[in-house]
């Protein structure tokens, strides 16, 4: 339980170091909000609805395989076919803000070399097979970007700008992420879930953070990779 406290309050503090500062320009200019608003919620209700569902997907148990499967459908469906959005717009670019950048850095150092993150419940464990540890740090960790800052983000900062969409979609993340590992299994309710479930609020804030100021997802992408490493 102090261990996950620590982590809360040096990710807070990270969150708080990127926020210093100007943020770039919107990516998506607003035009529609309830376009936005209908397809962040379209979005999110596949979400919810993708962990009842079973089909076998190469080697991923249970729902994870279609857990991909819709992951790829809605970055193709929403991002590329209906809205036609650039790899720019995506997030699939480099990262421009030297001082975040390094931010990042000092970020992915603390959690290698401190050891006071805890990884997510689906990393949790030791992962000694060559298949696990990709998919967990590696597929997982670059889908949930595309989605959650790639195109829900996105959406949410076209409606009620910069600072309060990567709030929303932090508190989204770990609210979907509790979702999974905790109501779902139905287990039951304690401490160290609750402290789970800010802990990854708050991650999934400074995620979204880094995202809005370097309009890139390959940052959010290696601390969230790096935070999925069982330490």
């Amino acid at each position: 339980m102090i261990i996950r406290l620590i982590g809360i309050l040096f990710t807070a503090a990270f969150v708080l170091w990127v926020h210093v500062g100007e943020y770039p320009v919107i990516l998506v200019p607003p035009r529609r909000p309830r376009r936005e608003w209908a397809e962040s919620l379209l979005l999110i209700a596949g979400l919810l609805l993708v962990p009842h569902i079973e089909i076998p997907f190469f080697w991923f148990p249970a729902w994870l395989g279609v857990y991909i499967l819709y992951g790829l459908g809605a970055i193709v469906v929403l991002g590329v076919v209906v809205r036609r959005r650039t790899l720019l717009q995506l997030g699939l670019t480099l990262p421009k803000d030297r001082r975040v950048i390094g931010s990042v850095f000092w970020i992915l150092a603390m959690m290698a070399l401190s050891k006071i993150v805890d990884p997510l419940q689906i990393a949790a464990g030791h992962y000694m097979a060559v298949r696990r540890s990709l998919a967990a740090v590696v597929i997982f960790p670059l889908l949930e970007e595309m989605l959650f800052r790639g195109l829900l983000q996105t959406r949410l900062e076209a409606i009620m700008g910069t600072i309060r969409s990567w709030m929303l979609t932090g508190v989204i993340f770990g609210a979907y992420h509790y979702y999974i590992n905790h109501l779902l299994p139905a287990r039951a309710v304690t401490t160290e879930g609750l402290l789970s479930l800010v802990y990854l609020v708050v991650l999934g804030m400074l995620l979204g953070a880094i995202f809005a100021k370097t309009r890139s997802l390959l940052p959010p992408f290696l601390v969230h990779a790096m935070n999925n490493i069982a330490l």
